[in-house]
């Protein structure tokens, strides 16, 4: 009876314990795989988080290794995070925190001595030794008090099929904390979240005073769902995909690429660095309308174009500009006159131009102009 007692089982239920986590897939080295059926949350109130190589110690976050980088996906305050680090001491300072989305059963022995006040009763009444029995029976319930609280941990119970509580904190706040390895992992949808969880038929917020994120898994999908503080149940405002896996690379085509520099992108010779948008820009501007200009990029010259309508100058000092300095010289200009000018074109016999520096010019032309010619003016530099 005490044999049977102390080794009732190695399972959760073969004890009749059902507010336990069961270690569905276990793993070897302490990796662990929180393995769900069809669906699998990790859901609090505050913030939900995805670690690898660190860990909330209660009061701060730290590295399981310092020699390695570390990174957490968390959904906190309505908003889904990516925080990162790289290799270093103890306790963690996150170097890049960006969001991705916003939303703004024993015995006791109380239960035992229960038992033997009818057990005498019925002993005595068959005129067996009842002192004896009662000496035995207060051996024996020695013995179970033993046995049935033999220990406080899963190990001690011999309890295999649970997921220990590793990092124990305070405020029922829960790290599920894994060895090498941590997944959650469920056949059609999985999630993690912030301030909301699935009851079985609706999502709900834990607080109706505070916003609430999701990031779920499902259907080859990274999805990031959001709500506004408001009543139960849940109705998210929209839903956004980070990545659709139907529309990943293929193995062959996935790597790692530095960011090119400028001298690299004006070079147009490497293969093995990608180029930002800030960059694509660098050096390219414009200013459209009747007088304006376009300044191509770095990497395709930087070559300038400027256009302008212009009357014609009356002296040598008579100055006409550019819309904007060239940078370093104007190559040359061309003239049209319009139709503007008075006088027609009759008798017009040419037009002599000349550019003074990169900031300004003069021309004029010859013919029976009743006052000064009107000509639109294109010009080329860098």
């Amino acid at each position: 009876m005490v044999d049977s007692k102390a080794d009732k089982a190695t399972t959760l239920g073969g004890y009749g314990i059902t507010d336990a986590i069961p270690n569905l897939n276990p793993l070897p080295n302490n990796s662990l795989d929180i393995h769900a059926g069809s669906f699998g949350f990790v859901s609090s109130i505050l913030e939900s988080s995805l670690c690898q190589n660190c860990y909330w110690a209660d009061s701060r976050w730290m590295r399981h290794d310092t020699s390695k980088p570390a990174v957490c996906v968390a959904v906190t305050n309505g908003r889904a995070n990516i925080r990162k680090v790289a290799a270093g001491a103890n306790p963690i300072v996150w170097t890049y925190d960006a969001t991705l989305m916003d939303s703004n059963n024993t015995y006791s022995s109380t239960q035992v001595d229960g038992l033997l006040v009818p057990i005498n009763t019925a002993i005595d009444k068959t005129n067996v030794n009842v002192g004896q029995i009662n000496k035995d029976l207060v051996v024996i319930n020695k013995t179970l008090d033993k046995k049935a609280d033999k220990g406080t941990t899963l190990k001690e119970y011999g309890i295999t099929d649970a997921i220990p509580n590793r990092n124990p904190l305070s405020g029922d706040s829960l790290d599920i904390h894994g060895g090498q390895y941590g997944f959650l992992s469920s056949i059609s949808e999985t999630s993690l979240s912030q301030n909301c969880y699935w009851d079985g038929s609706s999502w709900m917020r834990h607080n109706t005073g505070l916003p609430a994120v999701v990031m779920a898994g499902a259907a080859g999908q990274l999805i990031v769902r959001r709500a506004d503080a408001g009543a139960n149940p849940i109705v998210f405002k929209g839903q956004a995909t980070i990545i659709d896996s139907s529309k990943l690379a293929t193995s062959a085509e996935v790597g790692v690429a530095r960011i090119a520099s400028d001298a690299q992108i004006d070079a147009g010779n490497d293969d093995s660095t990608i180029v930002t948008p800030k960059k694509l820009r660098r050096g390219c501007s414009w200013s459209i309308g009747r007088n304006g200009y376009f300044a191509a990029p770095t990497w395709l010259g930087g070559w300038v174009l400027q256009w302008a309508t212009t009357s014609e100058c009356l002296s040598s000092s008579d100055y006409r500009y550019f819309p904007t300095p060239f940078p370093n010289e104007c190559f040359g200009m061309l003239f049209s006159l319009m139709s503007s000018t008075q006088g027609g074109f009759g008798n017009n016999f040419g037009m002599v131009h000349q550019v003074v520096d990169s900031s300004r010019f003069l021309w004029n032309a010859g013919g029976t102009f009743s006052y000064e010619g009107q000509a639109f003016c294109l010009a080329l530099g860098k």
